[in-house]
């Protein structure tokens, strides 16, 4: 046995998750970090999946092809939470997942995989300009729809390093060209989600909806409305 296979061996990282269930309810599971040929299995099985259900040459951004790399995964990844000695599956097949799963679960797992497999993942180069520029290239000519777009290939990380490199830029850009739609942005913007603020999203008409009014004020406490008592008007007599 080799001296790396002696330091490697031994049950993987692992992280606990609840699953909702549709019939309500959670499940815990674990998800596992995929190794090189765990990796290279999913990749195969997504083509052998797409071309099951009709497809002749699926290719990564085919919708069943994307379909297929997700089951794969959270076969290999999603794990029995309760034995915590090996790494036991907890779907026993692509039909059982399908039978008692919903994209939106499926998603969610997946997404929790890989979000995982980032975190365990070595740190990216950030100085590598001219990996930085063949990406950006790529993604200029690519076609309509992306289907040529490499990052699907890169680790999660370098995506996520290229993705915030491309939002400086365009935020500098937008700072020259435009500084009045980049105040108006930023000021619906709420900067610890990410997420507009409910009195920045636009109306049907394209406007912004008008802000509420201020309530008013007595001594700091809100101050109630009075209904006026009406005035009586007193009929005068017709001499």
């Amino acid at each position: 046995m080799s001296k790396f296979r002696d330091i490697a061996a031994g049950t993987s990282a692992r992280r606990t998750l609840s699953l909702p269930l549709l019939s309500g309810g959670t499940v815990a599971v674990a998800i596992v970090p995929l190794l090189l040929g765990a990796d290279t299995d999913c990749l195969a099985g997504a083509r052998e999946y797409a071309k099951a259900k009709g497809i002749e040459d699926p290719k990564p951004g085919d919708p069943l092809y994307e379909r297929g790399l997700m089951i794969h995964v959270v076969l290999k990844s999603v794990v029995d939470a309760d034995v915590t000695d090996r790494n036991d599956p907890f779907f026993g097949s692509i039909e059982e997942l399908e039978r008692f799963l919903d994209s939106d679960r499926l998603a969610f797992l997946f997404a929790s995989q890989r979000r995982y497999q980032n975190e365990v993942a070595p740190a990216p180069r950030t100085n590598d300009i001219a990996t930085y520029t063949q990406f950006v290239m790529a993604l200029a000519l690519s076609g309509e729809g992306g289907s040529s777009i490499p990052l699907g290939y890169l680790p999660l990380k370098t995506e996520q390093d290229f993705t915030v490199r491309l939002a400086k830029s365009f935020f500098g850009l937008l700072k020259l060209s435009s500084p009045s739609t980049l105040e108006e942005l930023a000021s619906s913007l709420d900067l610890k989600s990410g997420l507009l603020k409910p009195d920045g999203i636009p109306s049907e008409d394209g406007q912004k909806p008008d802000p509420p009014p201020p309530p008013q004020t007595q001594n700091g406490k809100p101050r109630r409305s009075v209904a006026k008592p009406r005035q009586k008007h007193k009929l005068r007599s017709k001499k």
